[in-house]
Order: C-alpha cells, then structure tokens, then sequence
C-alpha cells in the first residue's frame, strides 16, 4: 500500500480526501457522496498492485525471496485489500453504527475489487484489463441507481442485501483461486 501512495502522491491526497470526507459527511449520505468516489479512485490505484513488478522489470527480485512465490497471488491480495479498506472502512464503519447491516455491502465490495484487481492483474499481466473491466462496470453501476440489487456492490444505493454481498465475496474467492492455481501452473511449467 505504501509503494503504491509513494508512486501515486496524488493516491494519497485522495486517500486524506476520502478519510476526511467519510468522518464529515452525514452517514445517511456516505453511500452516494463518498463510497462511488472512493471506490472510483481506489480501482484506479490497486490495479497495478499485482502486475507492477512484471512491468518494471522487478520480478527477478520478488523471485529470490524465499517462500514468496508459492504465496504470491495472497501476498498481493493482502496488498490489494489494505489498499482498498483504506479507502473505504471508515465509510463503511460509520455506516455499521447506523445499521450494522449496511456495513457488509462496502467491505464485500472492497474485497472484491481487491481480489478482482489481483486475479486480473496476474493473469494479464497488466492494470488495463482490470481497469477497463472495473470501470465499466462502475459506469453500470452507477448509472443503474440501484434499481438492479445485484450491481449494487458496494451499497451505493443501499438496496445490496446480505445475499449479494455474499455473492460478490463468492466470486472474490473465484477469482483468487483462479489467479492462485494459474500462478501455481506458470511455477511448475
């Protein structure tokens, strides 16, 4: 998390931003005002957390580290997710103090986008297949208004129930055991 603030100081006004904003801003409005903004700005950052060292040329150095390429796809979820929690779980909290079930929505929705940006960014090795995928889908998102429950992902609109967070935590684990397993099979081949 820290390299990717050191490399984008704009990430880290945004990160202040959005942790100001998320203590100020009314909890009734959190959802609309804060949380499309973070996770806008926060899908930007993460997607080249797991495909930055195979693009700079590093990854030679992260291979001599013992023990961490067996556990590499976890090591940038982890990355990922602090990354994405840092945008978004104060806004989440405070939403939890209102209503303890309006927290679930934001924090599935973060490691969502967490697990998302790490499948995508080791399997193709880039940010743009993440970034174009995320993006559209928060262009979708956004513009639905919550009138579809399962796009809502992060309870924007707050009509994601118990269940869709669930799903988008079950198709988090997806894609990490999807990037895990290929990562395992480029290791032994």
């Amino acid at each position: 998390m820290a390299l990717t603030l050191i490399l984008s100081p704009m990430g880290a006004v945004a990160l202040a931003v959005c942790l100001v904003a998320s203590v100020v801003v009314p909890s009734a409005r959190l959802p609309v005002a804060v949380l499309p903004a973070a996770f806008t700005v926060v899908g930007v950052l993460v997607a080249d957390v797991a495909c930055r060292e195979r693009r700079a040329g590093t990854a030679s150095l992260v291979a001599a580290m013992p023990r961490l390429l067996p556990r590499f796809t976890f090591w940038k979820l982890a990355a990922a997710a602090v990354l994405t929690l840092a945008f978004t779980l104060v806004a989440a909290l405070r939403l939890g103090l209102a209503d303890p079930r309006a927290a679930l929505p934001p924090l599935a929705g973060a490691v969502f986008v967490a697990a998302a940006a790490t499948a995508l960014g080791l399997l193709a090795g880039t940010p743009k297949a993440f970034l174009v995928l995320f993006l559209s889908f928060l262009y979708v998102v956004v513009n639905d208004g919550g009138r579809t429950p399962g796009l809502d992902f992060a309870g924007f609109f707050g009509r994601a129930d118990a269940g869709v967070a669930a799903g988008y935590l079950l198709a988090a684990a997806v894609l990490v055991g999807v990037a895990h397993a290929v990562h395992g099979r480029r290791l032994a081949g």
